[in-house]
């Protein structure tokens, strides 16, 4: 039904069926052997089954265990991983030849690349963090454990099935999908090198964020050699340079405009409005909400937090400069507290 949903836009019912009748025909030749895989499903079929099988796969994880984690331990691996399935399940190359004997990327070996580098990336700074550690579990699940509601066990089981596993697999898998608007087997076309070029522009961007937030956090955590314009940071207890002057989190904006960007490969097929976009919508919603609580939980664990806030946006990076607000914002709290 998902799947369905999804395509009765992005193409035609002739399309999408178009793979099970040259299955049928193959296996009803006289050399079924040779039907070839691609043939026997679309790979948004094949790949949302896989999303699904991983999704159940991750509630049984976490039922056994106790954690709620396991989603967020694939979050940097699933995507690249449909996208490679992609490749290989086409039979597309990494790179052809155009017309002039130039060798380029095909449309799907480029993003599948792209989104390596995106995974590699991720991955490595989960690990760094403690992500795969045994019993390493994001600190936002036991405060939604927290809530009443979830007193009904029946009901955080629903929760965890439905929300937690399922539904966080399908939008790996629906990020993704928009690669499947191009020709498989086909060099990448000079906008798809430009959307390839701009994701790995804000994969640098949410490295660079990722990476002030990780020597900040050791600085104050260890007491390492601190930086003086830090000083009042490490005081507060949280970073307000940078980056992080522009935006609170500078990594989040970030994260959703690669997908956003991956997003727009399907534009040049269907137009700015599709249901290609689903995904993509899906995590810009579910990020926001996942901001507005980790916000809470800073404006809780730091009194200064409420006016770094006034000053500075959440998501979307100021244009101007945050300097001034935010001095004023801190000597406004501190004149309220004397």
């Amino acid at each position: 039904v998902t799947v369905s949903v999804l395509y009765c836009d992005a193409m035609s019912f002739a399309v999408v069926l178009q793979p099970f009748a040259e299955l049928g025909t193959c296996l009803m030749s006289a050399a079924p052997a040779a039907c070839a895989p691609a043939a026997a499903a679309p790979p948004v079929v094949a790949s949302g089954i896989l999303a699904f099988g991983i999704g159940v796969l991750c509630y049984v994880l976490s039922c056994l265990t106790g954690n709620d984690s396991w989603v967020d331990r694939l979050w940097s691996i699933v995507p690249p991983a449909h996208m490679w399935f992609y490749v290989w399940y086409t039979k597309t190359p990494l790179f052809t030849s155009t017309a002039s004997g130039t060798v380029l990327p095909t449309a799907y070996g480029g993003y599948a690349l792209v989104a390596t580098v995106w995974g590699i990336r991720l991955t490595f700074n989960f690990w760094r963090r403690g992500g795969y550690q045994p019993g390493g579990e994001d600190y936002r699940w036991e405060h939604v454990r927290s809530w009443p509601v979830w007193k009904n066990r029946v009901l955080w089981h629903l929760f965890s099935f439905g929300f937690i596993s399922v539904f966080q697999q399908w939008l790996l898998w629906a990020i993704t999908l928009p690669v499947l608007s191009r020709e498989p087997r086909k060099v990448a076309a000079p906008v798809d090198l430009g959307i390839m070029v701009a994701t790995l522009t804000f994969i640098l961007i949410e490295t660079i964020a990722d990476q002030q937030q990780w020597n900040f956090q050791n600085e104050k955590r260890d007491n390492k050699p601190r930086r003086a314009e830090l000083a009042d940071d490490y005081k507060r207890g949280f970073l307000t340079h940078g980056l992080f002057a522009r935006s609170r989190h500078p990594n989040v904006w970030a994260e959703q405009q690669i997908w956003t960007t991956i997003y727009a490969a399907s534009m040049i097929t269907y137009g700015p409005a599709n249901w290609f976009g689903l995904g993509c919508l899906a995590l810009v919603l579910l990020t926001v909400r996942s901001c507005a609580l980790t916000e809470q939980l800073s404006a809780a664990k730091y009194p200064a937090y409420r006016a770094y806030a006034r000053a500075v946006p959440m998501l979307v990076p100021a244009t101007r400069s945050t300097t001034e607000p935010l001095k004023a914002s801190f000597a406004k709290l501190e004149t309220k507290s004397k």
